[in-house]
């Protein structure tokens, strides 16, 4: 496709060559007559839409992952999923603008200004992107954290049964007091990230 590319774009510049040279000396070659470089054009306009439509689709595809992904995490609050949730839509949602404005662009001068706002867009979505999957990671790490806590609570009750019959544990009483120091650690590094 990008040799195909390219084949069209020195077509076209030999016939902006020819147009040039034929303004000066009022003379045609049959490579470039009029005829052809109107077609050479149109084909080239058509060639950039596709691109620039396939890369509006990889934009979309992008978006509808990071969406899966975010609606498969358990350990995002809804507020706050919906939230994000409700970003990535309206970003959706401005890419299938331009794919529409792209899709009934007729000229180059078109479509070289909805390339020019797909491009901006694609710099919002980076950032939305990295956002979001930040937020995913955090999400995961807190799950982590509150899973620790709930076998924390196990071990502590299981612990004060050993305490009831009897049994010596002041070695698993160090380790469980280094485990809520690190859990403790864990938090507050996790709200300082966030």
């Amino acid at each position: 496709k990008m040799d195909s590319f390219n084949e069209i774009l020195l077509r076209l510049g030999a016939c902006n060559n020819a147009t040039i040279t034929n303004n000066a000396t009022n003379a045609t070659t049959n490579a470039t007559t009029p005829k052809e470089c109107a077609k050479v054009r149109t084909e080239a306009v058509e060639r950039s839409k596709e691109a620039a439509l396939k890369a509006a689709d990889r934009i979309l595809n992008h978006l509808e992952k990071l969406k899966q992904k975010l609606e498969s995490s358990q350990n995002i609050p809804q507020d706050e999923l919906d939230d994000r949730l409700a970003e990535i839509d309206a970003l959706i949602t401005e890419v299938e603008k331009i794919k529409q404005k792209i899709q009934a662009a007729t000229t180059k001068k078109e479509i070289n200004k909805y390339l020019k706002d797909l491009k901006q867009l694609v710099a919002k979505v980076r950032r939305a992107s990295e956002y979001h999957s930040q937020g995913l990671l955090r999400s995961e790490i807190w799950g982590v954290l509150q899973r620790i806590e709930v076998m924390d609570k196990k071990l502590q009750c299981a612990l004060d049964g050993f305490k009831a019959n009897g049994t010596n544990t002041a070695a698993l009483d160090e380790k469980l007091a280094q485990l809520n120091a690190t859990m403790t650690q864990a938090k507050d590094t996790l709200k300082t990230a966030k």
